[in-house]
């Protein structure tokens, strides 16, 4: 039997239609770095922040890796430091690994254990981005780290990979993963275990992060501060 379209119908279609037109407008600008924006990158971190719908939050991550600076690099690290929605931190990651030239390996790496369901995402990123560098050495020390489960089993095996991670040749692995201790109690699953660097390798993580990416450790402090406790 034939559904009878009744006059009443047509304008709430046609405005469903609109509303999905300018819905699809808008993701494409989004992915595309909101080029007509005076202040694109602002604007993209607060709709991949804070819209309340991953789909728009993917677009504006894709829109911010568009611009590829450090500033969007930072807006993805604020995105990634959430816990709700799993695929969107996923394609946060993803782009940090590939703006491993504006320091998004510091920010994989930094956070590596801040949240035990990314860990193998975020090494596996590392990996993919030295290997396209070339970067060999790197991702031989990455290959040898061990298994994941390992570290379920005895969190306190997590001061093992530090330790051996602070050893590598990469530059930003290294000195994220030892700025990456200062918060440490904010890794909830590990426990509260010792740090595994001194005060002087905390400096200079802090100072070469800091310079590396502008932004990020005061983006840690407020952030993850109030979680160290």
């Amino acid at each position: 039997m034939c559904e009878i379209q009744t006059s009443e119908d047509v304008p709430m279609r046609n405005e469903k239609l609109d509303n999905e037109d300018a819905r699809r407008r808008f993701l494409k600008e989004l992915r595309a770095g909101l080029r007509d924006d005076p202040d694109p990158v602002p604007n993209l971190s607060r709709i991949a922040c804070t819209a309340h719908d991953q789909t728009l939050q993917k677009a504006a991550l894709a829109g911010l890796a568009v611009h590829g600076t450090k500033e969007a690099v930072l807006a993805i690290a604020k995105r990634l430091l959430d816990s709700w929605g799993v695929g969107t931190i996923s394609r946060s990651i993803q782009l940090c690994g590939r703006l491993a030239d504006q320091g998004g390996l510091i920010v994989l790496s930094s956070t590596l254990f801040y949240d035990d369901r990314f860990i193998t995402e975020k090494i596996d990123a590392m990996k993919k981005a030295l290997a396209k560098s070339g970067d060999e050495l790197a991702l031989l020390a990455l290959d040898r780290l061990g298994d994941e489960s390992e570290l379920h089993r005895e969190p306190k095996l997590v001061n093992q990979w530090r330790e051996k991670l602070s050893h590598i040749t990469n530059l930003d692995i290294r000195e994220g993963v030892i700025l990456g201790t200062e918060w440490q109690g904010t890794c909830g699953w590990i426990g509260r275990i010792p740090a595994a660097f001194s005060p002087t390798d905390m400096f200079r993580a802090r100072r070469y992060v800091s310079g590396r990416v502008p932004g990020l450790v005061d983006l840690y402090q407020s952030t993850l501060e109030h979680m160290d406790k």
